[in-house]
């Protein structure tokens, strides 16, 4: 994959325009911007025809203070979205916010767990949604799965919200795999959750 850096601190537009047959085309490349004066809403229009995308937790959270997370529904071709929320602390509502917004993701995937949050009322909730949440979700995947309230509170959101889900795969972090007790305790919640797909699968290593 061909990697891109963009960083001009004063920049004010930016157009990306990418033509699939020609040679240099952007087709399986990674762009990262890094521009302080540019305008968030517009460089969301700018890419909004993307299939992959990685959102950090400062970028989710920039969308949600900047009331820009709907906009994610003009990404009518996003399948694939990458979060890398890290182990810091982390307000879970603005993730919860954020799935609203992607109907037709099929893929997530979670790079380093989903961090530990500083009080419940800032985790990820667990009520009901819409019935076209996450409608199309299929693939759920998370790495470095620590088996803390937050990341337990948000997997049980998908797996109780989710009607075409077929696998969530996840890779327990090491401190996880140290405590086999833990483990096994956060394994059987996670089993114990009512479905909305009955046809899915929970594969923890």
């Amino acid at each position: 994959m061909k990697a891109i850096n963009i960083s001009a601190p004063v920049l004010k537009r930016l157009v990306i325009l990418d033509i699939l047959e020609h040679k240099d085309s952007f087709h399986d490349c990674e762009i990262k911007v890094y521009a302080e004066s540019l305008r968030v809403d517009k460089l969301l229009k700018a890419i909004c025809d993307v299939k992959d995308l990685r959102l950090s937790d400062d970028s989710i959270e920039t969308l949600s203070k900047a009331g820009l997370t709907e906009n994610l529904l003009k990404f009518s071709n996003l399948k694939y979205v990458r979060l890398s929320v890290g182990v810091d602390l982390f307000n879970g509502e603005y993730l919860t916010e954020l799935l609203h917004y992607l109907p037709n993701m099929e893929c997530l995937f979670i790079d380093y767990g989903l961090g530990v949050c500083e009080s419940e009322e800032d985790g990820v909730t667990d009520h009901v949604t819409p019935r076209d949440f996450l409608s199309n979700l299929k693939l759920v995947e998370v790495w470095e799965f620590s088996g803390s309230k937050n990341e337990l509170c948000f997997l049980k959101l998908l797996l109780k919200n989710t009607r075409a889900l077929e696998t969530m795969t996840i890779i327990s972090s090491s401190e996880l795999l140290s405590d086999p007790d833990k483990q096994l305790e956060v394994t059987k919640q996670l089993l114990m959750v009512p479905k909305g797909s009955m046809h899915s699968v929970i594969d923890i290593s």
